[in-house]
C-alpha cells in the first residue's frame, strides 16, 4: 500500500542550473541525519518538479528579487501563499552574507534575513495560508554563503576539484585546516573566494557542486556547532508535516518488507525459485 509523501518545494537565491539540486540534497541529509529512516526518501519526500512551480515564480527568488517590495515581493507572497494552502513544504535559500558572529551587527537595510521578515513573513502572518505554514517554511540561510555549508564536506572538495585538474597545494592544504576545524568555515568571509588558482581565478566557479551536499555530508559535526546550519536544521525538525511524512514511508517500508519475507517464508520449498 503506498503512502501520500510530503510535496517540497524550493526556491534558490543562486541561478546555477544545479542550485535547486544542491538545496534537496543538503535537505535529504538533514532528514537522514534528524529521524535515520532506512533506505531511500523517495516514498517520504516528492520534490516538485521546477516546471510545475514556472520560471517566472522561481525567478522571484534569484538574487532575492523579492527585495523588490513594489512588485515582486507581493508575487512571491502570492506564491508561497497558494504553496502552503496546498500543504506543500517549502524551502527558501538566500545567503545572509555576513558572517555568524556579526548577525546582530547588521542594520535593517543589509540585514536579508530582516528584510524577508518584513517584506515576506509578516505578510504571510497577516493572511496566513494554514494553521501549520509556519513549520512547513522553511529558511536555508548560510552565514556567510552557501559555500560555508558545502565545503565542510572537505573530503568531496577535492573529488570534485580533482576531477576537474583545479586541486593545487595550497587549497589541499587549507581543506585539511576546514576538516580539522569545522568552525573555521563560520569565521571565513565568502570561502568560495578562498579556493583561488595560483592565477587567482575561483576553482568552483561552473562547477556542479551538487556531489558536496551528498551522501558523506558531516551532518552531525556540523550541527553541532550551533551556527547557521543548526539554526536551518532545527527549522526542518520543527516541520511535523515532513516528519509524518518520514515515518509513513518507514512504517510503509517496513510493512513491505514484512509481508515478503512472509511470502518467502510460505513458499513451498520444493518449489522450483526464479
Amino acid at each position: 500500500m503506498s503512502v501520500a509523501p510530503a510535496r517540497v518545494v524550493v526556491f534558490a537565491e543562486d541561478s546555477a542550473w544545479w542550485a535547486r539540486d544542491v538545496l534537496r540534497a543538503l535537505l535529504v541529509e538533514m532528514v537522514r541525519g534528524l529521524w535515520r529512516p532506512p533506505g531511500s526518501l523517495d516514498g517520504a519526500l516528492e520534490f516538485v518538479a521546477d516546471e510545475e512551480i514556472g520560471v517566472e515564480v522561481h525567478r522571484l527568488s534569484v538574487g532575492c528579487a523579492w527585495k523588490d517590495k513594489r512588485t515582486k515581493a507581493t508575487s512571491f507572497v502570492r506564491s508561497l501563499t497558494d504553496l502552503l494552502r496546498a500543504g506543500c513544504i517549502v524551502v527558501v535559500h538566500f545567503d545572509a552574507d555576513c558572517l555568524w558572529s556579526e548577525r546582530h551587527k547588521q542594520d535593517e537595510n543589509g540585514d536579508t534575513r530582516a528584510k524577508f521578515c518584513r517584506l515576506i513573513f509578516n505578510r504571510l502572518k497577516e493572511s496566513p495560508p494554514a494553521p501549520d505554514w509556519r513549520e512547513r517554511l522553511l529558511l536555508f540561510v548560510p552565514h556567510d554563503e552557501l559555500e560555508a555549508w558545502l565545503f565542510q564536506n572537505t573530503e568531496a572538495v577535492r573529488v570534485v576539484l580533482r576531477a576537474a585538474g583545479r586541486l593545487n597545494p595550497g587549497v589541499e592544504a587549507l581543506l585539511s585546516d576546514w576538516a580539522k576545524d569545522r568552525a573555521a568555515l563560520d569565521r571565513t568571509k565568502s570561502p568560495k573566494d578562498q579556493l583561488r588558482s595560483p592565477q587567482g581565478h575561483i576553482l568552483v566557479e561552473t562547477l556542479c557542486l551538487v556531489p558536496l551536499a551528498e551522501a558523506g555530508f558531516p551532518t552531525a559535526e556540523v550541527r553541532a556547532l550551533g551556527t547557521s546550519y543548526a539554526y536551518a536544521m532545527a527549522g526542518v525538525r520543527r516541520c511535523q508535516a515532513l516528519r509524518q511524512a518520514v515515518q509513513r514511508a518507514t512504517k510503509a517500508r517496513r510493512r513491505a518488507e514484512a509481508a515478503q519475507a512472509w511470502r518467502g517464508m510460505r513458499q513451498d520449498p520444493h518449489e522450483e525459485r526464479p
